[in-house]
């Protein structure tokens, strides 16, 4: 177990090292981002709980998550736009446009390695709370059960009682003990009323709190996995764009006349 938590650690401190010197690369990040079109911004909302404080069970990773994430936006949002402005000029920029988008693709892979980290980890425990907690909903359930059968047992009585009643009121010579008897039936069915009415209350009640456990556990993990589902599809659609823009890129060196311009020099510090 200690041998496993040392080598989280390690790859936290490396993944740390490289948000760090990727920021550094980058530079302070925009307020917002616009992401050319053909490829929307990854996903914003995350499900409730994922913060980089110690509210939060990961909140090591979230805050790794969150400084890539931050470099990421801000390294494609300069190098698309040097891009646009290289595709407008007609020349065969190729290795140049090539080099930027590189790093923009590295850049987001170290975010996206580091956001799939973050909730397949939340993942992980969540299920463990969710498998925790069902014991207490076969609690509910189980009581659940006991309130339907108690009401069923007293509607048969009430139906029995009333069943009796009926017996009674057919007989032509009502005599006095006859009459008692009816309105002794009376009053039992309308006590048994009152018992049949707070059993089915009992039995709304735990059906109610059965059904908001049964959501309250399904709740977050649905959450959880409808996020990375998106962020899944965001990285396609993005790797898709950067792909096009690149055969964008390499169509204009094709048309004849079309003359190279050197490589874009790669920035001080960033990895060789």
């Amino acid at each position: 177990m200690r041998q496993n938590r040392l080598s989280v650690y390690f790859i936290l401190a490396l993944t740390l090292t490289a948000a760090q010197r990727l920021a550094a690369q980058a530079g302070p990040a925009s307020a917002s981002v616009k992401p050319p079109a053909g490829a929307a911004a990854p996903p914003q909302q995350q499900p409730a709980g994922a913060t980089c404080s110690g509210e939060d069970r990961f909140a090591s990773l979230r805050c790794v998550a969150d400084q890539l994430r931050a470099a990421y936006d801000k390294v494609d949002d300069e190098n698309m736009g040097e891009i646009e402005k290289l595709m407008k000029d007609k020349r065969c920029n190729i290795v140049r446009i090539d080099g930027l988008l590189t790093r923009a693709k590295d850049a987001m892979n170290l975010w996206f390695d580091a956001e799939k980290k973050y909730w397949n980890e939340t993942e992980i425990a969540e299920n463990a709370r969710v498998e925790g907690q069902q014991k207490s909903l076969a609690s509910m359930v189980e009581d659940q059960a006991t309130a339907q059968q108690l009401l069923d047992s007293l509607q048969r009585d009430h139906d029995e009682l009333l069943r009796g009643k009926a017996e009674l009121e057919k007989n032509p010579k009502r005599t006095q003990e006859i009459q008692k008897a009816i309105d002794e039936l009376i009053l039992d069915i309308q006590a048994d009323e009152i018992r049949i009415a707070d059993a089915q209350k009992h039995l709304d009640d735990a059906t109610i709190s059965v059904n908001n456990q049964k959501i309250a556990l399904d709740a977050r993990l649905i959450e959880i996995r409808q996020y990375q589902r998106r962020i899944d599809v965001w990285k396609e659609q993005r790797e898709s764009y950067y792909q096009t823009s690149r055969a964008a890129a390499d169509a204009v060196c094709s048309i004849p006349g079309t003359r190279p311009n050197k490589a874009l020099p790669a920035p001080k510090g960033a990895p060789q």
